[in-house]
């Protein structure tokens, strides 16, 4: 397809571009009538909070009566090598 084709596409339509495979032009999907669209706000729920996220960690609480139990490592020795910064 040229670009001028490409651009007088209908708007229902996508062209899907996979490397090494040619091009497949298939109707667009869509999302409003997935199953689970209403955990997503387009769907009516609440945005995701990050901040409420159940793994979430505001503070890493370190108990200092047990100093000697903890080692301080830097960048370099996380990363295995020594970085500058």
């Amino acid at each position: 397809m040229t670009p001028d084709e490409v651009r007088l596409l209908d708007n229902r339509k996508a062209v899907l571009l996979v490397r090494g495979e040619r091009p497949i032009l298939d109707e667009k999907y869509d999302l409003h009538k997935h199953v689970n669209v209403k955990y997503t706000e387009d769907g009516g729920a609440p945005p995701y909070d990050y901040a409420k996220a159940p793994l979430s960690h505001e503070d890493v609480t370190i108990d200092t009566r047990r100093l000697d139990d903890y080692e301080l490592l830097s960048a370099g020795e996380i990363l295995g090598r020594e970085q500058s910064f």
